[in-house]
């Protein structure tokens, strides 16, 4: 099973119980606003338009290794 395929099917299984919070920031860039995901677990991205331009887990997350 390639890498993506085991993404695929494990995970819904590994976000259960994360809940996401949305922030619009004032910072935009051609009329597209930053946007922050932040879930429960130390996860977290920032996204502007279709891009992910930055990504966190915070150390003791419990993600795979």
């Amino acid at each position: 099973m390639s890498r993506a395929d085991w993404i695929v099917r494990h995970l819904p299984e590994m976000t259960t119980g994360l809940r996401p919070a949305l922030h619009a920031h004032l910072i935009h860039r051609d009329g597209i606003p930053y946007v922050g995901i932040e879930l429960t677990g130390g996860l977290g991205a920032l996204t502007h338009g279709s891009r992910i331009v930055a990504g966190r887990i915070s150390a003791g997350s419990g993600s795979p290794g």
